[in-house]
């Protein structure tokens, strides 16, 4: 049997595994954590061009009240898209434990990490309570702010806890937050823990996922290796067999590559 074929075969015999479809289901996941991370750098990006750069202090000039409207209008949108992003991921975590977990009750502190980071901590609760209050309530206020202090100046954005209370619909937890809170509400460190929050449960959900299917993974592995074997000694074969000098180079590259993600593979075992 020739490289190619034995590729081929190596190939199909990898799609078809029932571990493979587990895996590339739990990477894949990985998609809406990317998209909740790309909305929270925009936003906070956003925010600090404002808190922390001369530009942002030329916004509250008298001249610009205009670009500061733009500016505020603007983080009104990063913010929505940032929390939209949050409760999308919340929703795609709970789906992906009902079906693949909650049934064979393969996954049994799931439930608890997300009662004690989530159902029963004032900061997310406040935060999902944020979204109904833009959707069906009014958009909140951002407020940009200088404050002169003693031995200090900043410049946070805030939201003012005095207009959030107006809206009714705040959860327990929520309300808790927000007695808990100044009026004014600085947005930079609000997003910074709610992020941290977030990305540390799926640190830990993505590496109990691991333990939980580790033969699978291993299966995995093990195949994926079988074929990066076969890959470099049927590319050196096209490269003999082809004159084509750019053809060549495209397929030395691919060498390369296939070699880097062998040892990826290796010390990822």
């Amino acid at each position: 049997m020739t490289n190619a074929k034995k590729f081929m075969q190596l190939q199909n015999e990898l799609t078809a595994m029932p571990e493979f479809a587990l895996v590339s289901r739990i990477q894949n996941f990985s998609l809406s954590i990317n998209i909740f991370q790309g909305n929270y750098k925009d936003l906070r990006d956003k925010m600090v061009l404002y808190c922390q750069s001369p530009e942002g202090l030329s916004l509250l000039e008298i001249k610009n009240r205009y670009r500061l409207s733009l500016f505020q209008t603007e983080i009104l949108r990063l913010l929505h898209n940032f929390i939209a992003s949050a409760i999308s991921l919340i929703d795609h975590a709970r789906i992906f434990y009902t079906e693949l977990y909650k049934e064979k009750n393969l996954f049994p502190d799931y439930q608890t990490e997300v009662n004690k980071r989530f159902i029963d901590n004032p900061l997310p609760s406040f935060v999902v309570s944020l979204r109904q209050y833009i959707l069906h309530f009014k958009a909140p206020d951002i407020n940009a702010e200088a404050r002169w202090e003693p031995n200090s100046f900043s410049m946070p954005l805030t939201l003012s806890k005095t207009n959030l209370e107006e809206f009714s619909g705040w959860k327990s937890k929520a309300k808790d937050f927000l007695n808990n809170q100044t009026d004014s509400i600085d947005l930079l460190p609000l997003i910074d823990n709610y992020y941290n929050l977030v990305m540390d449960f799926y640190k830990w959900f993505f590496g109990r996922q691991h333990e939980i299917h580790s033969e699978q993974f291993k299966k995995v592995q093990q195949k994926q290796r079988e074929l990066q074997e076969v890959r470099i000694p049927m590319l050196l074969e096209t490269i003999l067999a082809d004159k084509n000098k750019n053809t060549s180079d495209e397929l030395l590259t691919s060498i390369v590559t296939t070699q880097r993600k062998k040892y990826i593979l290796e010390n990822n075992n």
